[in-house]
């Protein structure tokens, strides 16, 4: 069961112990709203599907957070990007005779939810995005030209999620069944 504030997500292949989970909570709860599938958690989306080979998947984005931080950047109408970073690029401390930023906008906003991103569902960012965490403090010219680079690929990369795919047997996996979200107040 995941729990955020007064949102819970319940996930079982069971329909029997569904039923119960419902039962004990209307016991409990004065109010309880059940939602049955739902589609977003935390700004994250959550999209089912099914592979070929009848194998179910249910895959979290987070597309709005991508998009915010790429508008923020004002990188919205950039180009493409194959990869977050250029192999063997490196970084290093901001010296005296380095360029400061010029963009109008603040590396510790546009980096702060980079990591974010990369922690809940972009495995694939997380190495850049750590890497230039290390410059939070003062960056210059460089570090904005790499963070630029990663927001650019990951903003159009926007719906890659991380996919978990379901057992062998979909029926007695918990992904392959309803979700069923309760929100209830106390």
């Amino acid at each position: 069961m995941l729990t955020y504030v007064d949102d819970l997500i319940s996930m079982t292949g069971s329909d029997k112990l569904r039923q119960w989970w419902k039962e004990q909570l209307d016991k409990r709860f004065a109010k309880v709203a059940y939602e049955g599938n739902t589609d977003w958690i935390l700004n994250m989306t959550i999209t089912r599907g099914a592979y070929a080979d009848g194998r179910n998947w249910v895959q979290l984005g987070q597309e709005l957070a991508i998009s915010k931080i790429a508008k923020a950047a004002g990188l919205l109408e950039s180009n493409r990007c194959p990869t977050p970073t250029t192999e063997g690029e490196k970084l290093r401390a901001t010296t005296k005779e380095d360029r400061l930023p010029t963009e109008e906008w603040s590396y510790s906003i546009i980096l702060g939810g980079a990591p974010y991103v990369a922690n809940l569902t972009r495995p694939d960012i997380a190495f850049a995005a750590n890497r230039l965490t290390r410059y939070l403090k003062n960056p210059n010219s460089s570090h904005c030209h790499v963070l630029k680079r990663l927001v650019r690929y990951f903003y159009h990369t926007r719906e890659v999620g991380v996919r978990y795919p379901s057992g062998s047997r979909p029926q007695r996996h918990f992904f392959a069944r309803e979700y069923l979200v309760v929100s209830f107040t106390i």
